[in-house]
């Protein structure tokens, strides 16, 4: 049925009181400037809800990439270190130097395995 023109439903709401009596609600609907404003927010908020999800997903990927870069950054840098500091010790190198030199604990350094 809701595929019919609108001469097709005219017919049928001739010949069945439901279908008349639907035409007419809708017909009272669509000219009720409240219904239709109604509709009109609704629509609205629905939209706004849409892009506000999408804009949310988009942030969130952004932001976990941004961390993601952050931490793996972070990992380089402390693996280079470690890998410096047990070059330092290998050419003997005393902790507190190579703790300067690396950022790392002197508890951190005595821990690397060489």
């Amino acid at each position: 049925m809701l595929d019919l023109d609108k001469k097709e439903l005219e017919e049928l709401s001739e010949k069945s009181d439901i279908v008349d009596k639907y035409k007419k609600e809708v017909i009272k609907a669509n000219n009720d400037q409240f219904v239709v404003d109604w509709i009109s927010r609704e629509e609205e908020q629905k939209q706004y809800e849409e892009v506000m999800y999408e804009k949310g997903i988009t942030q969130g990927v952004i932001q976990g990439k941004q961390q993601g870069i952050k931490e793996g950054i972070s990992q380089g840098i402390e693996k280079a270190n470690m890998e410096n500091a047990k070059k330092m010790l290998e050419l003997n190198m005393d902790l507190e130097t190579i703790s300067k030199i690396t950022n790392l604990t002197i508890e951190q350094i005595k821990n690397l395995n060489l």
